[in-house]
């Protein structure tokens, strides 16, 4: 008679079932929808992503801000109004 395993000792299929239990959910959180296409990506991977795009976009608004700031900085400089003027007339 094969020995049985107590009922609240897990067995292996039950860990596994369990780790691809949290590996589904962790991705869900991530990608917002139930299976995602390609591999899992762990979180710390994705927090450093979100991370990197978000201050790619931060430093594309800073980038721009500082040429709209050059550029109106460039139509006050005397020379430019000069010139600007001399076009109207």
């Amino acid at each position: 008679m094969p020995q049985q395993l107590p009922k609240d000792r897990p067995t292996a299929a039950d860990k596994k079932r369990e780790a691809d239990l949290v590996k589904a959910l962790e991705a869900e959180d991530f990608y917002g929808k139930k299976k995602p296409v390609g591999r899992i990506i762990p979180k710390a991977e994705a927090d450093r992503i979100k991370k990197d795009v978000l201050e790619k976009a931060r430093q594309e608004k800073v980038d721009k801000m500082a040429d709209e700031y050059l550029r109106k900085k460039r139509m006050q400089s005397p020379l430019i109004k000069a010139a600007e003027s001399a076009k109207k007339q």
